[in-house]
């Protein structure tokens, strides 16, 4: 959202019979009037990030007091302007080694969004100078495999988010299930177009 204008522009000039147009964001600066000019531009849906279903751990999590309110915001925000939002959550140990994935996947459920995207921390960002295996380990990634299998397929888990596991589609047994690629503009080269699939 901290280039609202140049992601306008470029939602203006995708072709919306080809591609759905998806965005990933804190919520920070999202507004309802801008939801709908990202809506009227083309925007399909709002990945919209919530690590936690405790409000200080999240915010102490992204380094920033009012993180939680603004992430619960923008969902209500985006569902208001006809955007379909989901959750990008950031799998982190003390959640996962404290049996709190359950208590997350109940809190999420409340607020009416359509998924939830588990994804494994990386030594980048605020970890750039961590061990991956320190991050998350793999039993963290079995404690996980097991909660998605079981958030997915349990015919309980029907009026709940669909549960999406980047990770372990991404595992070599796998690739062959899903396609996709993301295009990442990096902030500090507004001309660097990273592409991943």
């Amino acid at each position: 959202m901290l280039r609202y204008r140049e992601m306008l522009e470029l939602l203006e000039s995708g072709d919306k019979n080809l591609s759905d147009f998806h965005i990933h964001t804190s919520g920070h600066e999202v507004t309802l009037e801008k939801a709908n000019a990202l809506k009227t531009a083309g925007l399909t849906a709002a990945a919209v990030a919530l690590d936690d279903f405790d409000q200080d751990r999240h915010d102490d999590f992204r380094g920033r007091k009012g993180a939680f309110k603004d992430s619960i915001q923008a969902i209500q925000y985006f569902r208001e302007a006809g955007v379909f939002p989901y959750i990008n959550m950031c799998l982190r140990k003390d959640l996962i080694r404290s049996n709190g994935l359950r208590k997350y996947f109940e809190f999420v459920k409340e607020l009416n969004v359509g998924s939830v995207v588990l994804l494994e921390p990386k030594p980048w960002g605020r970890y750039v100078s961590e061990n991956a295996d320190d991050l998350f380990s793999e039993e963290d990634r079995n404690v996980v495999t097991e909660f998605f299998k079981e958030a997915s397929q349990s015919k309980k888990n029907k009026d709940y988010p669909l549960v999406f596991y980047v990770q372990y589609f991404e595992r070599p047994e796998h690739l062959d299930s899903c396609e996709s690629f993301f295009i990442r503009v990096e902030p500090e080269n507004d001309r660097e177009l990273i592409i991943s699939s």
